[in-house]
């Protein structure tokens, strides 16, 4: 027999439930994948994508329809899509990898995400599991950080000479 245990049930709140912990379990881990404030995206070796959370969607700007007719080329700046093949080699070999890349949302803008990839199987195949984190905000933060650092250097140069 497969343990379980009493759970409140979508209707009255006091109405309660006996499921099977795994389908408890799966119901909950993918309540925390929809609820994640990262992007969580499974796509197999050719990019097609099989799963993305809402925030996903959220940060490129398509419906779920929209998103699941894209590849992971599509989303591709030029230059993230030439390093992608070594990426994902990359990832077969090691198992998993971080690195940064830019994507295009559906408007056409573009911004940098911090990609963690990493193999695994997922209904019966090999797929790439990806956490992504938008990080617009630090690249603005580097950039502002590079500008100062250079304006003071100016300025101690001219007053040291």
């Amino acid at each position: 027999p497969v343990p379980s245990r009493t759970v409140r049930g979508p209707g009255d709140p006091m109405e309660a439930a006996a499921l099977p912990d795994h389908a408890v379990s799966r119901r909950v881990l993918a309540d925390l994948m929809d609820a994640c404030p990262a992007s969580i995206t499974i796509h197999d070796g050719e990019g097609h994508f099989l799963y993305a959370n809402p925030r996903t969607l959220e940060m490129h700007g398509y419906t779920p329809e929209e998103f699941s007719a894209l590849t992971l080329r599509e989303l591709d700046t030029p230059e993230s899509a030439r390093l992608a093949p070594e990426r994902i080699r990359r990832i077969q070999k090691e198992g998993e990898a971080s690195f940064e890349v830019v994507h295009r949302r559906k408007d056409g803008s573009e911004f940098p995400l911090l990609v963690h990839a990493r193999m695994t199987r997922w209904q019966d195949r090999d797929v790439l599991l990806s956490v992504a984190f938008d990080i617009s905000a630090r690249k603005q933060l580097e950039k502002e950080l590079i500008r100062v650092s250079r304006d003071w250097q100016a300025t101690f140069d001219r007053l040291h000479t």
